[in-house]
């Protein structure tokens, strides 16, 4: 059967199919390639494969995967079933996939910093963690205490990291935390040395 878009497609889904995680994960990554070209989705692979970063990523915009997330939403009611299709999309980790996971996270009715955390990879790209947080900000979840984020950023360096880029949220930072953050990338470092340049004005 020929679909013209994703609401197509997604609609044509039988109601019995939409209620296990793992017939789940076929159906998004069947709807991520409605509007894709079939040659830029190969292309955008095949460059981030050789980064590893992601297992594939097909260029599906913000729009069709927020439209993905609404429909997940229509069609499921359990939270449960919600959180472990989250969990295996996390595990298959394309691009599309953590972009979704990140949508639909956010919107749950409770939240769920820690289910995220649980999730995250060993190593994560910088535009993912950004992102997830500038979901929650738009969904108007809380984030989380100056404690909670004292407790997080022991675990390791990426959860170090990730806790001096919400610290950006948090005031009033905690500067001892944020200076000794292992080094990352430009993007993290531009966003630290922001952090710290804006409370030693406000000091002065």
């Amino acid at each position: 059967m020929t679909f013209t878009n994703v609401d197509d497609f997604l609609e044509s889904i039988p109601t019995k199919h939409r209620e296990k995680p793992a017939r789940l994960l076929k159906i998004v990554r069947e709807a991520y390639t409605w509007g894709v070209p079939p040659m830029i989705a190969k292309s955008m692979t095949d460059r981030l494969n050789e980064n590893n970063e992601y297992s594939f990523h097909l260029g599906t915009t913000d729009p069709e995967l927020r439209k993905i997330a609404s429909w997940v939403f229509t069609n499921i009611n359990d939270v449960k079933t919600i959180q472990s299709f989250i969990e295996k999309l996390w595990r298959r980790h394309g691009r599309e996939d953590v972009k979704l996971a990140g949508i639909i996270t956010a919107n749950l009715p409770s939240c769920e910093w820690e289910l995220w955390l649980r999730n995250l990879h060993k190593s994560e790209p910088i535009e993912a963690i950004l992102e997830f947080i500038e979901e929650m900000k738009k969904a108007g979840q809380p984030f989380p205490d100056a404690n909670t984020l004292a407790s997080w950023w022991r675990k390791d360096s990426m959860h170090h990291q990730i806790v001096v880029l919400l610290c950006q949220f948090v005031p009033p930072p905690d500067l001892e935390i944020i200076k000794s953050a292992p080094r990352g990338g430009y993007v993290f470092e531009k966003i630290r040395n922001r952090i710290l340049e804006s409370e030693i004005d406000e000091i002065a």
